[in-house]
């Protein structure tokens, strides 16, 4: 299975929405198998306090069948995970996880 882990760190509100929207396309038009984001750091800052963005992300999400995912130890030092949670981003302790992925072979493109 060739699967694809989009790692989106940036505060740069362009970045996040080409990050998104290219591992929605990548997802839905087969490019991987399975693809997957997670916002780390910056990003789940951004989009928590920019709902015109975040409901943006999230359409294209569930238009191209995307899972998305943040790291609760930022969302919670934040204050941020009920609101990212609330809007259907699966909030989860990351760095292991990502680690794994890593480990198995997952390709990963950082933005």
């Amino acid at each position: 299975m060739d699967r694809l882990l989009v790692i989106v760190a940036t505060k740069d509100i362009d970045k996040i929405e080409t990050a998104v929207k290219y591992a929605a396309y990548a997802n839905s038009r087969g490019w991987f198998d399975d693809v997957e984001v997670i916002f780390f750091g910056p990003s789940e800052k951004v989009i928590a306090s920019n709902l015109d963005l975040l409901n943006n992300l999230i359409k294209l999400a569930k238009d191209n069948n995307l899972r998305m995912g943040a790291c609760k130890a930022i969302a919670d030092e934040q204050f941020i995970a009920n609101k990212l949670e609330v809007n259907g981003i699966n909030v989860f302790y990351v760095g292991e996880y990502i680690s794994n992925q890593i480990r198995n072979g997952v390709k990963v493109m950082v933005w």
